[in-house]
């Protein structure tokens, strides 16, 4: 068949919780029950959550640095109490819009998450922007960071 038909689901939950489609990144309510549509072809990845996720709260260890020098990236989910979930986040450096992708990472974490970015020796001069984007709600945050150079010898 060309188009099959779209089936319909209702997922039911034990107890009402803060519910997520993944894959579109959208927050459908603070439910225990769903009722959704799904095609034969297409996968539904749905996140339960205690609290539903706010944002991120993201820093550098520095502003800037010279090639071979190693930046920290720190940050956790808001609110706190999502603590003890595990949760992922998804790091990417961008250089001129350009994702560098020998940085990109997905990290799994609980409570907070720390990542060493090393810059490289033959790192460009410049300025970069550190992108971080929660998997499950897409919210995303950037921190900026100014590459000098090459180390002094």
């Amino acid at each position: 068949m060309g188009n099959p038909p779209a089936e319909a689901l209702v997922v039911k939950l034990n107890a009402k919780a803060h519910l997520y489609d993944v894959r579109r990144r959208q927050y459908l309510g603070h439910t225990d029950s769903l009722r959704a549509g799904i095609l034969p072809a297409e996968a539904k990845l749905l996140a339960l959550l205690p609290e539903r996720i706010d944002g991120l709260n993201v820093s550098l260890s520095k502003e800037g640095g010279k090639a071979g020098d190693v930046l920290e990236l720190s940050g956790a989910v808001a609110p706190a109490s999502l603590q003890d979930c595990r949760l992922v986040v998804r790091v990417e450096v961008l250089r001129n819009g350009a994702v560098q992708e020998a940085y990109t990472k997905n990290l799994a974490f609980e409570g907070r998450f720390t990542h060493p970015i090393p810059l490289a020796l033959n790192q460009q001069k410049g300025p970069y922007r550190v992108q971080v984007t929660e998997v499950i709600s897409g919210f995303t945050q950037e921190v900026s960071f100014l590459c000098d150079g090459p180390p002094d010898r």
